[in-house]
């Protein structure tokens, strides 16, 4: 496998085969799409023995990364713990990384350490499963498996949940405790309780502050060498869920740009801001944008008005020497809202507001609808602007939840970079539409304004010992090899029958809406592991039979969100790979009927395009096989939507509103679909409203894997590389 080639590659004499070594490097790093988030151009590493040798350690790194990532195995069932293996990972995740230092220092490796947890799981006392497997035991192993004692009597509490729900109904009193990840904080455990969070005006803690100003440091000083001169504004999207989690350090962060810091009181709790001085800060002032869920802004509206305050204090400040972005900014948005016939007052007004959300009572950006419907628009501008409207209300200086596209707009001009933050070890970036409708809907709104993308950065907390600034392409990637592209993520998610295969559709689904909002971050060769994982079963994990008998139509869908991508221009499939896909999604529409999701019924355009794709096999064949697509699939009536918010109920139908030449032939396209924004009025479909931003809720107790089996994808994608030269 890869890890095999690179240790090979520093070993082998022979300088024929060193070089044999270094090209299955490179087109392995290229055909697992490793180029992005390594930020490495793999043509120019072939000419380039030096730069090849400084780049194999960054390489490796990110391997070592990918292996010791964790992954939820399967999803949750109510009352249900995990056992064996799957725990034992899971108590191992929550006393790392201190234990996997013990165990090394007692002479034992990383099976060593999986071995012992197994026995303690299974009954044996922490010293005789130390004895066992090392013929020792140490003072801080013991420690550390007592702890995880403790963390598995924990986790078999959990088995109170549904109990506890029956309770809830009855009115009866449920025990309190705080919620978040179990792996990051493992008080969380056992579930089933009444979950509380922590008194928000300590928000952001002192300890928050100290890591939101390392990570801006951080953040500035990549900027800088990345592009060699300051950020001019910064945009942050904030969530509830993550500052429950992370307490303030998103919030510390956005103050730190500005160069505005919190005043605590003697209890600990933020009373005010105040300016840093510009001597002491040392930089310039940069500029923020903040972007917030609607969640947030119910739950933290006192925090909204702290942000704003700190807005205003550093356009007030003046700092002679060092640029002060904030106020450079404010000034020509407010020349420009002069100019745009604002009065005086309410152009002054404006030009402050930095802080954008969707309108009051609604929690969602709504493209991710629009992207799912993607019968309904012909390019992402349509989806662009509706992002802008959507999120173009303003909640600062005394307005509140009122709609200013054009300053939301004017605001986006000069953004620099974007930076969310991700503190759970269960949901990452592509296991919920939210993160890609929110964040990548933020890029998609930017390059709508500016023509450009600009830097996507992930504040990586799930760690408490190793919170980080990662771009959102290192981050992403790693979790769609480590998960979504691992067979034993994917056993652990068919182990769980109908709702696991919801979970497999939901990967395609998601990023799908990726590749809509940031082309650039999902690469052909992304789509392409996709498809052999997912349709040709790579892994021969027998996905064919458990979507045959768990749930076929999300097999059929996943097949049709494939085609539609390539019939967009966002995959660039080889033929035989489109065919491939509608033979089989002529079979299953044969075999089952129509799935009826967002994307196939009512979808002339796609229905036209397989149409095309049969049509080039059957006369590349000798006309034998399925000579057309059922009629069921075209004229089928659109389902309706049922989405978790229902923000875009009476503001969104989906309307199939253009013909496609299809695949293989040539058509002038319309030129108008545009996403449909009907009158109040008239009625479309229900939606459901649930006020979270991205489905997770506070506390999980679905196993928690670190994945030192990740090697196995890597190894199979790599087995089957097709070998060339570069």
């Amino acid at each position: 496998d890869l890890e095999d080639a690179i240790a090979n590659y520093r070993t082998v004499v022979d300088e024929a085969v060193k070089a044999e070594y270094k090209s299955q490097i490179l087109v392995a790093i290229v055909d697992l799409s490793l180029e992005e988030p390594l930020e490495a151009d793999a043509s120019s590493l072939a000419g380039d023995d030096a730069a090849f040798e400084a780049f194999l350690p960054d390489l490796e790194s990110y391997l070592d990364a990918l292996k010791t990532s964790f992954m939820p195995y399967g999803s949750h069932t109510l009352g249900e713990v995990p056992e064996g293996e799957p725990l034992a990972a899971m108590i191992k995740g929550m006393i790392d990384p201190d234990y996997s230092d013990h165990v090394a220092a007692a002479g034992g490796d990383d099976e060593s350490g999986r071995a012992i947890l197994r026995l303690l799981v299974n009954g044996t006392t922490p010293g005789d499963a130390q004895t066992e497997v090392l013929g020792t035991t140490t003072a801080d192993l013991s420690g550390d498996l007592a702890l995880g004692l403790d963390y598995l009597d924990r986790i078999n509490g959990c088995t109170v949940e549904i109990p506890r729900i029956l309770d809830a109904l009855e009115a009866k009193y449920i025990p309190p405790g705080p919620n978040g990840d179990p792996i990051r904080s493992p008080d969380a455990l056992p579930t089933g309780r009444n979950l509380h969070t922590f008194d928000d005006r300590e928000v952001p803690t002192k300890a928050a502050w100290n890591v939101g100003t390392r990570l801006g440091d951080d953040l500035i000083a990549r900027y800088i060498e990345d592009h060699g001169e300051y950020p001019g504004k910064i945009s942050f999207l904030l969530w509830s869920i993550e500052t429950s989690r992370h307490q303030g350090t998103m919030e510390s962060e956005i103050f730190w740009m500005l160069g505005v810091r919190p005043v605590w009181d003697k209890s600990n709790r933020v009373k005010d801001v105040e300016l840093i001085p510009s001597s002491e800060l040392g930089r310039p002032r940069i500029d923020v944008l903040v972007v917030c869920s609607g969640s947030y802004r119910d739950m933290y509206a006192s925090k909204l008005e702290l942000i704003d305050k700190a807005v205003r204090l550093a356009a007030e400040a003046d700092d002679g020497a060092m640029p002060n972005y904030v106020k450079i900014n404010t000034e020509d948005t407010y020349q420009s809202l002069i100019a745009a016939g604002y009065d005086e007052e309410t152009a002054r007004t404006l030009a402050l507001a930095r802080i954008f959300c969707p309108p009051p009572g609604s929690y969602s950006p709504g493209i991710e609808h629009a992207i799912g419907a993607s019968e309904t628009w012909d390019n992402a501008s349509a989806i662009a602007n509706y992002y802008i409207d959507r999120m173009g209300y303003v909640y600062s200086g005394g307005i509140w939840g009122e709609q200013y596209a054009d300053v939301f707009r004017a605001n986006l001009e000069d953004v620099s970079a974007c930076v969310f933050s991700r503190t759970s070890n269960v949901y990452g970036c592509l296991e919920h539409p939210m993160v890609a409708a929110y964040f990548g809907g933020l890029n998609l709104a930017i390059r709508e304004v500016t023509g450009e993308s600009v830097d996507m950065y992930i504040n990586n907390l799930r760690s408490a010992q190793d919170q980080k600034l990662e771009s959102l392409s290192e981050f992403l990637s790693r979790d769609l090899y480590s998960r979504y592209l691992n067979p034993t993520w994917i056993e652990g998610m068919m182990g769980h029958g109908y709702d696991g295969s919801r979970y497999l559709l939901s990967l395609v689904e998601n990023v799908w809406i990726w590749d809509v909002t940031m082309p650039n971050l999902i690469s052909d060769g992304m789509w392409d592991r996709i498809y052999e994982t997912y349709v040709l079963d790579s892994n021969n994990l027998g996905l064919a039979e458990f979507f045959g008998e768990q749930n076929p139509y999300a097999l059929q869908s996943i097949e049709a969100r494939l085609l539609d991508a390539a019939r967009k221009g966002y995959w660039n499939a080889d033929a035989a790979a489109l065919q491939h896909l509608a033979a089989e999604f002529q079979r299953s529409v044969e075999m089952n009927g129509v799935t009826c999701c967002h994307h196939t019924c009512g979808n002339l355009d796609l229905s036209n395009y397989i149409q095309g794709v049969m049509n080039a096999m059957n006369a590349d064949s000798s006309g034998d096989g399925p000579e057309s697509v059922p009629a069921s699939s075209v004229n089928a009536p659109a389902a309706a939507v049922t989405a978790e918010e229902d923000g875009l109920s009476g503001e969104q139908t989906a309307a199939n509103a253009t013909v496609s030449g299809g695949y293989g032939q040539n058509a002038q396209m319309p030129a108008s679909p545009q996403i449909a924004l009907p009158d109040a009025g008239v009625s479309g479909h229900v939606m459901q409203e649930v006020h979270q931003e991205s489905g997770e809720s506070g506390t999980t107790s679905t196993p928690l894997v670190p994945i030192l089996v990740v090697a196995i994808v890597i190894g199979a994608v790599f087995a089957g590389i097709r070998w060339k030269r570069f």
